[in-house]
C-alpha cells in the first residue's frame, strides 16, 4: 500500500506545503460548524462518521500522516530476539553514508519507511524498487535543503519534526547525495532486549541516477552509520 502511496504523492507534490495545513484549518473548521449546529442530528451524524473514517483511513490504509490524525500503535508487540530487517541509506559523492531513520520527514509528509521498505522487498519489482528508491533520494535532497537554509517552516511540521530532525552541522559533513543503498540487517539481542549480542548487515541494492560511480566502500573519514538501529 506504500508503494501506491507513494505513486499518488507524487504529482501532488508541488501542493503537499498547501494541501496539508488546509487540511489541518479544515478539519478544525468542521469542528467548528458541528459544534455550533450540534443540535442537528444530521450536522452531528455527519462530522462523527467522517471523522471515523478519517481515522481509519489513515491508520489502516495511508502511510502519510494527515495532521491533526495520526498512526496509532494497535497491538504492543514484543520484540523477538533475532530479527532480519532492511534497512536504508543515502550516499553522498565520496561513498559516505547517512542513515534514513525517524529524523528525516519526507517532503511527502512522512511516508512509513519501514513498512513501504518490507513492501518493497515482498511484492515490488527490481524496477520498481529503482523507482521508489529514487523518489526517495530527491525527497532526501529536498529535505537537506530545507535543513541548510534553515527554514522557519521547519516549525510548522508535525508534532515536534523541526525538532527532531538532522541537525545542521550533520548534513554539512557530507558531499552531495546521489545514490541510495539498501541493507538486510541480522540483529540479535539478549532475552530483555537491552543488549545487542551481535549485528551484521549485508548490502543488497544500490542505485543512482546518474555520474561517476560511487566508491564502493566507505571511505575512512566518513562520518560513523549507527549500526545499533533497530527495525521500526
Amino acid at each position: 500500500m506504500n508503494g501506491h502511496v507513494v505513486a499518488f504523492v507524487g504529482p501532488l507534490r508541488p501542493y503537499v506545503g498547501v494541501l496539508l495545513p488546509l487540511f489541518f484549518v479544515g478539519f478544525f473548521v468542521a469542528a467548528g460548524v458541528a459544534i455550533y449546529y450540534r443540535q442537528n442530528a444530521t450536522v452531528r451524524r455527519t462530522y462523527v462518521v467522517n471523522f471515523f473514517v478519517a481515522l481509519v483511513l489513515v491508520n489502516l490504509v495511508l502511510s502519510v500522516v494527515v495532521v491533526p490524525f495520526f498512526h496509532w500503535h494497535k497491538f504492543s508487540i514484543a520484540r523477538s530476539a533475532e530479527e532480519s530487517y532492511h534497512t536504508m541509506r543515502i550516499v553522498d559523492e565520496r561513498g559516505c553514508e547517512i542513515r534514513v531513520d525517524g529524523e528525516v520527514p519526507f517532503e511527502a509528509e512522512n511516508i512509513a519507511l519501514q513498512p513501504l521498505l518490507n513492501e518493497m522487498y515482498a511484492e515490488y519489482s527490481a524496477e520498481k524498487r529503482r523507482t521508489v528508491a529514487l523518489y526517495l533520494l530527491d525527497e532526501s535532497r529536498e529535505f537537506r535543503r530545507q535543513v541548510e537554509a534553515d527554514s522557519p517552516s521547519k516549525y510548522l511540521r508535525y508534532p515536534a519534526h523541526g525538532f527532531t530532525t538532522w541537525p545542521r552541522e550533520k548534513v554539512e559533513r557530507y558531499d552531495r547525495f546521489v545514490a541510495v543503498r539498501v541493507y538486510r540487517v541480522n540483529l540479535t539481542t539478549n532475552a530483555a532486549g537491552t543488549e545487542v549480542e551481535s549485528y551484521s548487515e549485508r548490502r543488497v541494492d544500490e542505485w543512482q541516477e546518474s555520474g561517476p560511480a560511487v566508491p564502493a566502500t566507505r571511505p575512512a573519514n566518513c562520518p560513523p552509520v549507527a549500526t545499533s538501529e533497530v527495525a521500526g
